[in-house]
């Protein structure tokens, strides 16, 4: 089911319908929309779980979780804390978050959510990407707000450099299967931590510029 999913994931990234034809072959797209159960039409995140099941955060809708089939939403009368999502990652215990444009995150254990805020030390500022380290905590990369780790309930800010972090803007968060940690900011260019410090690349280092909006690995 994961391969046929992976398909969808365009559809639902363009939400419009076109034929492309390659050596003469046509392959045919299908839209998803409002009207076929998606809670809402502006999407800022797409997340595929482990059982290949599809997560999609919207701007004001919630979440839709996709069967392939059908959508099944999840909005603040499900608990979530805002219906405006801006990111979402699994944890290695299966858990689902979901990073909100007011910096709320929600973790999700398919019952109920529980929220972590200003209260459990985060920053009120938008959480852009959600990551998990090797030793089971989570990463949080926020607006203007740099990064952040959790630590048993709460979370603190993690110094990427020797300087105030707090107008680092966060986009991408991944860690790679030998436990380094990357980190893509807005304007500052890539951060690789290789313990104990972070090193970082920019357009000095040829990279093509400072802005780094998604790692894959």
């Amino acid at each position: 089911m994961k391969n046929w999913l992976m398909s969808k994931v365009f559809c639902l990234l363009l939400l419009l319908s076109f034929t492309i034809g390659v050596y003469g072959q046509q392959y045919n797209f299908t839209s998803y929309s409002i009207e076929n159960g998606l809670a809402q039409s502006q999407v800022y995140a797409i997340y595929q779980d482990s059982r290949g099941y599809l997560w999609i955060g919207t701007d004001g809708g919630g979440v839709s979780m996709f069967d392939g089939i059908n959508f099944k939403n999840l909005t603040k009368q499900d608990g979530l804390s805002t219906n405006q999502i801006r990111s979402i990652f699994e944890d290695s215990k299966g858990n689902m978050w979901f990073g909100t444009k007011d910096g709320y995150l929600n973790k999700y254990d398919g019952v109920s959510f529980k929220v972590f805020d200003e209260d459990n030390g985060l920053k009120s500022s938008t959480i852009w990407s959600i990551a998990e380290d090797l030793s089971g905590n989570i990463l949080v990369g926020t607006e203007r707000g740099g990064l952040y780790r959790m630590k048993e309930e709460g979370f603190k800010r993690v110094k990427i450099t020797g300087e105030d972090t707090l107008s680092r803007t966060v986009n991408a968060l991944y860690v790679s299967k030998d436990g380094i940690l990357w980190v893509g900011t807005r304007e500052n260019g890539l951060y690789v931590y290789e313990n104990p410090v972070f090193r970082n690349i920019t357009t000095e280092d040829a990279m093509k510029g400072n802005e780094v909006r998604d790692i894959k690995g």
